[in-house]
């Protein structure tokens, strides 16, 4: 009798150490590998009204990038927590979605795919770097995704 209180009081020991090595791995092995995207929509036009306050920072880039518009406006600014395998997705004047879809990290830098209506691309991205994206026609312009990492 004694043996076999023994054996299951080993036996629930073993489970309860087993649960709680994985819960306290888990998380960490998770946040090691996720990665944080943040994608802000923006809609460059030729209405005449410059650049949003918003973009004030990066209007110098779109100028130069984007010579062919004179107006860019913030739509939509989005932040995303993505393990490997994960997307996100944020919305595009119209209602339609633009897809980010963390494919991994190789050599310290970040693989993202980047699916809108009509296509898709994939991009490598240093940690903290930042990425325009143009081209998708939407209500009002043509889109440009600003990604950062």
């Amino acid at each position: 009798m004694m043996n076999r209180i023994s054996q299951l009081a080993l036996v629930a020991l073993s489970a309860l150490l087993l649960f709680a090595g994985a819960s306290l791995a888990t998380p960490r092995a998770a946040s090691a590998q996720q990665v944080n995207v943040t994608v802000t929509v923006i809609v460059a036009s030729n209405s005449g009204s410059g650049v949003d306050a918003s973009l004030s920072a990066h209007a110098r880039r779109l100028q130069q990038q984007f010579s062919q518009f004179d107006s860019f406006s913030q739509s939509t600014r989005r932040s995303l927590a993505l393990a490997p395998g994960q997307s996100g997705s944020v919305s595009l004047p119209g209602a339609r979605p633009a897809t980010i879809l963390l494919e991994g990290q190789r050599n310290g830098t970040i693989l993202l795919q980047v699916q809108v209506p009509g296509g898709s691309t994939d991009i490598r991205l240093p940690p903290g770097g930042t990425i325009f994206l143009a081209g998708t026609p939407v209500t009002g312009g043509t889109a440009i995704l600003m990604i950062q990492t």
